[in-house]
């Protein structure tokens, strides 16, 4: 799933880009692992935008038998659409082995996103859903 959430505090959570250092307080991230007390994931404000293009790209890929039949009719009758096949691979431990697949298949870095989040500092979370 994909969740947006206010997190921290500035002087927490402050992150170095290029020669730039920035405060991501809102960040938009692709949960990849959850754990008891954290969670991790792509923060998609972390990779420039054709990148998170090809990382969203690989997952509809894998993942389209679920997008193009279950997704949106679950959708449309208003119920909430649970990728079940990936969350299972997600809880077996398996999420950082997708990582690496689709970083090998678009020659791409998106570990360069993931993070990890404490719950305890996150407030206001939000679940975008699919067609967002």
């Amino acid at each position: 799933m994909i969740y947006t959430f206010l997190y921290g505090e500035p002087d927490q959570i402050m992150l170095r880009v290029g020669q730039k250092d920035f405060i991501d307080v809102v960040p938009l991230v692709f949960c990849m692992n959850n754990e008891p007390g954290s969670f991790r994931g792509i923060n998609m404000n972390m990779l420039p935008n054709e990148i998170r293009l090809r990382f969203l790209d690989s997952f509809y890929d894998v993942f389209d038998d679920f997008f193009k039949r279950e997704a949106e009719t679950l959708a449309q009758n208003n119920k909430l659409a649970l990728n079940k096949r990936f969350i299972e691979y997600v809880k077996s431990g398996k999420g950082q082995n997708m990582l690496k697949l689709f970083n090998q298949r678009h020659s791409a870095n998106f570990n360069y996103g993931y993070r990890s989040y404490k719950i305890e500092k996150v407030k206001r979370l939000r679940m975008i859903e699919y067609n967002e």
